[in-house]
């Protein structure tokens, strides 16, 4: 009884914690003009006001983003200041009915939107772990927790839209949870918005469902017809130049050597190694984690929580162009966790979403182990979902506190 307040106590002071201080940050970079205009956001209402004022065939000219991202920052800025809306147009359309002149309103209702989304993601990942029988307690402290997840706080702030790439992710585990292969080549449908994350899970599930692989197609047709007549021959040609040059990483606001991936880390540790050895060493990782990952799924027998949780880990390391705010998929590998469906360990696996958000928002803060922490908490979670019995020592060490 003793340790279940202790958790407890640890769970909402936690949680208490961390809303007054998301709180307090999102209040202060929503009033000041260098940060919010500083944030991902002005790319997504670039992207809205052209849309808007020229058609969309024009999203993708950076001259035309430019025009827009001046009107808000307030001074000129050099072709290579200008932060790039370098996603695919998915989000357009609603993109153009939601931004107004009004920079802040619009920010606040895109933000809304996505608060929208993500709680919609949080209660499809709960039903991922509908059976197995956690009590109401146990889901508030589970769901708030996972609400409150750090990464998560990252992508709100620079108003990105991890939150529908997560939403992908979770209708492909639901998915391959109920043996639903439409349902799963949606999920990869929708997370073509991170298309080198989709492509490296896309890949390895032809070996173990071929109709997944096959409906992946059908919907991957619908949407790139859907991107040639929204944006015409020219607007897709321009589309292909700005996904180029973001893969080279050497435009504002890209920061290669920012990423939790294996690129981002051989850019910290290296240096002065050239952009084109690190591209190529990215590269081979890609295809070598590609062919671990289909190796795998045509070897396995059956779907594993574990075999979902692991092969998203490896793609977020292994992808090559990933950021510090799509590390909210790590709600995937934490939700697929076996131990939430061993009574005996849902009252330890509760603590996690909440432990490495305090974890990540140590090393976000202390900037040297920023990516240490990042480097740790995959590390755990891959230790977690590959090792038996792996909680039994985090539950005798519990006990001796208590």
């Amino acid at each position: 009884m003793i340790s279940l307040n202790i958790r407890r106590v640890f769970i909402y002071t936690g949680c208490l914690s961390l809303l007054g201080i998301y709180s307090l940050l999102w209040v202060h970079m929503i009033n000041s003009q260098a940060e919010r205009t500083g944030s991902d956001f002005i790319g997504f209402y670039s992207a809205g006001r052209v849309a808007q004022t020229e058609g969309p065939q024009s999203i993708y000219i950076p001259e035309s983003q430019q025009k827009i991202e001046e009107s808000q920052v307030g001074f000129k800025l050099a072709p290579g200041q200008i932060l790039l809306f370098n996603h695919l147009p998915y989000l357009v359309p609603a993109l153009s009915l939601l931004v107004t002149e009004n920079y802040i309103a619009s920010f606040i209702r895109w933000s809304i939107i996505l608060l929208a989304v993500y709680f919609l993601d949080i209660c499809l990942l709960l039903f991922t772990i509908k059976r197995s029988a956690m009590k109401i307690n146990q889901t508030l402290q589970l769901a708030i927790g996972a609400i409150l997840f750090f990464p998560f706080f990252v992508s709100l702030m620079n108003g990105q839209d991890t939150v529908f790439v997560l939403l992908g992710a979770v209708i492909l585990l639901i998915g391959l949870d109920i043996d639903k292969p439409v349902l799963t080549g949606l999920g990869l449908c929708i997370l073509t918005i991170r298309p080198q994350l989709a492509f490296i899970l896309a890949f390895p599930l032809f070996f173990y469902n071929r109709k997944i692989f096959y409906w992946f197609l059908i919907g991957s047709v619908f949407l790139g017809l859907f991107v040639l007549i929204f944006l015409g021959l020219g607007g897709t040609h321009q589309l292909f130049e700005i996904l180029l040059t973001s893969s080279q990483g050497d435009w504002y606001g890209l920061s290669p050597k920012e990423m939790p991936t294996l690129t981002g880390m051989l850019h910290r540790i290296l240096p002065d190694l050239s952009s084109h050895i690190v591209q190529v060493v990215g590269l081979s990782g890609y295809l070598i984690a590609l062919t671990g990952l289909c190796f795998t799924w045509y070897k396995s027998k059956r779907m594993t929580y574990s075999l979902i949780g692991f092969a998203f880990l490896v793609s977020m390391f292994f992808v090559p162009y990933l950021h510090y705010h799509d590390l909210t998929l790590l709600l995937i590998p934490i939700f697929c966790l076996p131990g939430f469906h061993d009574p005996q360990q849902k009252d330890y696996m509760i603590l996690i979403p909440i432990g490495l958000s305090f974890f990540l928002f140590l090393g976000f803060i202390l900037d040297p182990i920023r990516y240490l922490t990042v480097s740790i908490s995959m590390t755990f979670l891959g230790y977690l979902l590959l090792i038996p019995n792996h909680i039994k020592p985090l539950q005798a060490f519990t006990s001796n506190i208590s």
